[in-house]
């Protein structure tokens, strides 16, 4: 019975909710390339936050804060109440604190907790593009496209969300993890794309 079945001998509204489904998961791919253009810096105004933070005068700063510091000394509690001035020692000393406290949150995530947040990043993937993935290739089975078309169609996508995932669990760990993420997740996209677009084409055929 449902060999004989396919989406062209849907009643109207069936076909208007395959529709709908399929302009649904189009915004979902758009949204997510353009994510992932401006996460890839491909698109954005992201080179002025950049030359900007290049262009930072720390320096500047510090002399800024030891001119005010001569301006305004605080007083010394280990005695009667003299004050004396901040010497250019104590702004040195604080710079290095402040080099030490940057570099030391650079460096306080281990191992395992990168790698614990990466797999959390790459659950929500998983659990996104499977939900899209089923909704599709369910509809995509029931199309009239040839049998071949239907299993190429079914397994391209599988494949690339398990690699898709496996290359944001090891992200940041080694080179082929990252080949996985940036490639991998776009041919996802594109087929998921084109998938739709069968989709609705061959939705719109009469039976």
């Amino acid at each position: 019975m449902l060999n004989d079945f396919n989406l062209t001998k849907l009643p109207p509204y069936g076909k208007l909710f395959v529709t709908l489904f399929c302009v649904l998961v189009l915004f979902i791919v758009i949204w997510m390339s353009i994510l992932g253009m401006m996460e890839a810096r491909l698109i954005g105004d992201f080179a002025n936050e950049e030359q900007a933070f290049e262009e930072y005068d720390a320096q500047a700063d510090l002399n800024t804060i030891e001119l005010d510091d001569k301006a305004v000394t605080p007083p010394d509690w280990s005695d009667s109440g003299e004050q004396e001035p901040i010497d250019s020692e104590e702004l040195d000393d604080y710079e290095e604190y402040a080099e030490d406290q940057v570099d030391a949150d650079d460096e306080a995530l281990t191992f395992w907790e990168k790698f614990k947040e990466n797999m959390e990043w790459a659950i929500e993937h998983l659990s996104t593009q499977t939900l899209i993935f089923f909704g599709l290739g369910l509809l995509f089975i029931f199309t009239t496209y040839p049998a071949g078309v239907k299993k190429f169609f079914l397994w391209l996508p599988a494949i690339l969300i398990i690699l898709h995932v496996l290359g944001i669990s090891g992200f940041d760990f080694c080179w082929p993890a990252k080949f996985f993420t940036w490639v991998c997740g776009p041919l996802l996209l594109i087929t998921l794309f084109i998938m739709s677009l069968m989709i609705l084409t061959n939705v719109r055929k009469k039976a």
